[in-house]
């Protein structure tokens, strides 16, 4: 009755919802920033209030939006957003690349270059401000 919006969360970041903070609401004509005015419920179902949305038509609207927050950065995890554009470079200086897209892979996430190599992101050693160090076998690059 006052605008409340039950929300699927898709995250692996618990409290991902949280009152103030920024979410863009995407899909049914909208694409717009709005804060969180208020979260009750669960934190796997819950119901939030939007800045803005204070009745009931106006959150029927929200109807199969999609709501994208900031991507909130784990200690020793590397977000997609990092790799991309991030030079490729194995452990003998040898470059690889620049990361133009990630790829969903079901035994590991493709890191796809702009020279059309695909490395497993299981060869990832480590990533320093826009260079990603993989450690690949002998001979991936050879097929």
């Amino acid at each position: 009755m006052r605008g409340e919006v039950s929300v699927v969360m898709i995250s692996n970041v618990p409290d991902r919802l949280v009152s103030g903070v920024k979410v863009f609401l995407r899909g049914a004509g909208l694409s717009e920033w709005r804060s969180v005015t208020s979260v009750k419920g669960t934190p796997e179902f819950p119901i939030v209030l939007f800045e803005g949305v204070s009745s009931r038509d106006q959150a029927d609207r929200l109807r199969n939006v999609v709501v994208l927050s900031e991507a909130v950065p784990i200690d020793g995890e590397i977000l997609i957003s990092q790799l991309i554009g991030s030079e490729v470079v194995d452990l003998s200086g040898r470059a690889w690349g620049r990361v133009v897209s990630v790829e969903a892979n079901p035994a590991a996430d493709l890191l796809v270059t702009d020279l059309s190599k695909y490395i497993p992101s299981v060869f990832i050693i480590d990533y320093l401000e826009g260079v990603v160090r993989i450690d690949p076998p002998e001979g991936l690059f050879d097929l």
